[in-house]
């Protein structure tokens, strides 16, 4: 049982071995020196990974960097007899990376895990998953996931005498054991629910489920939480009992009518009563048809106790198919969620991969290659773009811009567009580690390198073919004709401070990425920080979720809030034009007094373009097949570079431009001018008008002023301002050739 297997390695322990006591034995495949078990496990002790093998492997080589007095869990976390093990939490049905394994010196495969040294309440909390679970056996994922959906719909509904299906009684005293533990929502249902399950995402949201599982009656659960289980009491919350209800909720069979009928009936105006309104409106006796002013809300953005009932009722007119009556709130969209939403698990110091095509990695001395995505439709890549912390984790982080969220939105009666820092992190928003560059954008960038083998480009230059980009530019592990850009040190201006044997071009671009585990390596058998932290953290933002997925739409090349025909109130246009409009109001932001939004953009494409001058600089141009070419001399990485980025983000705008058009054709003929009052009215016209925030000429990325000539008129290259190599100094590259 998927569940079984999971759980073992979840809560593994052992006894105490130092790495001192292993016995030593023949090599059976040998390790240079700087690179042998031994040197790895001396510098993981410190730094709290281990060797995760994916068979059998060696038990006590597993646990050595995390046990014993030198060990990582005595030493650095100060935990006494720990129960030490070692970690690595993949969710089923992820691929593992293979560019990130490696080989012991008796040939066994392990991927670096992270020590646990403490782990006393998972075994408890493992049996009362499995009684209460395992005689599902084959169906426990349609049963789990269509009993989670249903509470994520409307709430967990009380179940009087005690039939509450087992599966729900697990699920509930589960919940409520990891939250006595001091685990929270990701964790509960990363750790059991999701690897169970084999899926990577959700399709409902998991804080939700969280709080009405913590909040079902104890008469529904299979029993009491385990109780406190940590050594650090401090750590474990109080579970207070919960009653049964002592009146029966409505049945499911509620009528649009029956209960949000004052909610959803207009008032003459003689009689308002705010109080039974909406929890996002106000009544006017200016408007009998449509909400007072002009303002828009998701449904909960205030963070009000009426916003939940407001989604469950507004769930319950869309089924029957009553629309006029539905709450001027707006359900938020589940579109674009794939593309931004993180996978749940204990993933090495919480940082999680950034989606299923850029998954997470410290980046290492040691081959690498990349499979995941398809290049020239035969190629299969997967590029590693670093770790970033997230929810939690991620406020504690002082460089991490954050938190980024619509301005005033407790007004209902005006529709504010614009994206400023909430840095009291007000009215219960949910937050999104956000890579201000994308990591798509890359993606996209090797996809059309790679799309065209001999095809023209401008008046001279011909395009390399996928075979060239992925053996040469990238150099996977099993190229024939590798190529590493050689950079090392730190004191020369451009230096980029590579292995001294060199790095992948894909490999280094992500050196200079967003992410919150810097660029480590092992060279010598010491620990070398090449990029810290702090630098990949300034280049990361909290930005409130909702804005986080529009922006992973425009930037994959899709229209955002372009269903029109789910927009059948004011109220539900004006929101959904808010969304697509916010991410172009964020990325204009200034952030302090000096940095700025699109600062943070232009730092990464601006350390690509010089990775992309250093790969021109080292590499023999005319010695390989499929090579880019250019009739008027050496073709150049770094001029493809510049072509692309223009287009993509010129692109993108006129993809914004045409969505703007067409949302204010459609708008008026919805709404006709007649029919609007004068806040609507006016909405409209700051909306659509001349200089409206929804009009081409608004939806655009960032000019940088001062920019010399011949560099991006967004700068995303040629901007002296934001290149930086990896000591933080202007390497002066000047600008590239254009192609024309």
């Amino acid at each position: 049982m998927k569940l079984l297997s999971i759980l073992g390695l979840l809560c593994s322990t052992a006894s105490v071995v130092s790495g001192s006591q292993l016995t030593p034995r023949a090599s059976k495949c040998p390790k240079p020196e700087g690179t042998t078990d031994a040197q790895i496990i001396a510098a993981y002790k410190s730094s709290g990974q281990c060797f995760s093998y994916t068979g059998a492997g060696n038990r006590e080589k597993s646990i050595a960097p995390c046990a014993g007095a030198d060990g990582y869990c005595q030493k650095v976390k100060g935990v006494e007899n720990a129960a030490a093990g070692c970690e690595l939490f993949v969710p089923e049905g992820v691929k593992l990376d293979k560019s990130l394994a490696n080989k012991d010196e008796d040939c066994n495969e392990w991927y670096a895990g992270q020590c646990t040294c403490e782990c006393e309440f998972c075994e408890e909390i493992a049996d009362i998953v499995i009684e209460g679970l395992e005689q599902l056996d084959n169906v426990i994922c349609a049963v789990m996931l269509s009993s989670l959906t249903s509470i994520a719909d409307a709430g967990l509904t009380f179940i009087p005498g005690g039939q509450a299906p087992k599966a729900i009684k697990g699920i509930v005293q589960g919940a409520k054991s990891f939250y006595e533990n001091g685990a929270e929502a990701a964790s509960f249902f990363g750790s059991w629910i999701g690897p169970a399950c084999g899926i990577p995402d959700f399709n409902f949201d998991i804080t939700m489920v969280f709080g009405s599982l913590l909040g079902a009656p104890d008469s529904m659960s299979r029993g009491k939480p385990v109780g406190c289980k940590k050594k650090n009491k401090n750590g474990c919350r109080d579970v207070k009992p919960v009653p049964d209800p002592t009146t029966k909720p409505d049945q499911p069979t509620v009528k649009p009518t029956d209960k949000p009928q004052p909610t959803t009936t207009p008032k003459p105006a003689t009689t308002p009563k705010p109080e039974t309104t909406s929890a996002h409106t106000t009544s006017s006796p200016a408007s009998s048809t449509t909400e007072a002013g002009a303002g828009c809300a998701y449904c909960g953005e205030f963070g009000k106790t009426k916003a939940a009932r407001d989604e469950k009722y507004q769930l319950m007119y869309a089924r029957a198919g009553n629309s006029a009556d539905a709450p001027a709130c707006v359900l938020p969209p589940a579109d674009g969620s794939m593309s931004k939403r993180s996978l749940f698990g204990f993933l090495p110091d919480k940082l999680s991969s950034r989606s299923l095509l850029l998954q997470g990695r410290g980046l290492a001395e040691k081959d690498t290659k990349f499979d995941g995505f398809l290049l020239g439709g035969t190629y299969e890549v997967t590029l590693s773009m670093g770790k970033y912390m997230q929810g939690a984790d991620a406020e504690k982080i002082p460089e991490i811009s954050k938190f980024w969220a619509y301005k005033d939105p407790q007004n209902t009666n005006q529709c504010s567009v614009e994206v400023v820092k909430d840095a009291n992190k007000a009215n219960g928003k949910k937050y999104d580690t956000e890579h201000v560059f994308e990591a798509q954008t890359v993606m996209r960038f090797l996809s059309w390198l790679s799309s065209d083998s001999g095809g023209k480009l401008g008046t001279t230059y011909k395009m390399p073919s996928a075979a060239w980009v992925v053996d040469t530019f990238l150099s996977s592990e099993d190229s024939k004709t590798e190529f590493l850009i050689v950079s090392p040190g730190k004191t020369n201006a451009g230096d980029l401070f590579t292995p001294s044997s060199g790095e992948r071009g894909g490999a280094l671009i992500a050196y200079g990425f967003g992410r919150s585990d810097g660029v480590k390596s092992i060279s010598g058998g010491q620990n070398v920080e090449r990029i810290p932290a702090t630098r990949g953290n300034k280049n990361l933002a909290l930005l409130e979720k909702e804005i986080n997925m529009a922006k992973g739409k425009w930037f994959g090349m899709n229209r955002v809030a372009s269903d029109y025909s789910k927009m059948n109130t004011q109220s539900m246009f004006r929101t959904e034009m808010r969304r697509g409009v916010a991410p172009f109001q964020f990325l204009g932001a200034s952030d302090g007094q000096t940095d700025t939004i699109w600062k943070k953009w232009a730092r990464v494409a601006n350390w690509i373009d010089l990775v992309m001058y250093t790969f021109d600089q080292q590499y023999k141009w005319g010695t390989r097949a499929g090579e880019p070419k250019n009739s008027k001399g050496d073709p150049s990485m770094r001029s493809l570079w510049a072509y692309w980025i223009d287009k993509e983000l010129g692109d993108i705008e006129a993809l914004a431009a045409a969505w703007a058009t067409q949302s204010a054709t459609v708008f008026d003929q919805k709404f006709p001018k007649n029919k609007r009052s004068a806040a609507e009215e006016k909405w409209r016209n700051d909306a659509f008008g001349t200089n409206g925030f929804a009009t081409a000429a608004k939806l655009k990325f960032p000019r940088p002023a001062g920019l010399p000539a011949g560099a991006s008129i967004y700068g995303a290259y040629g901007w002296k301002d934001v290149t930086f190599d990896a000591s933080n100094q202007n390497p002066n590259i000047g600008v590239p050739d254009q192609i024309v």
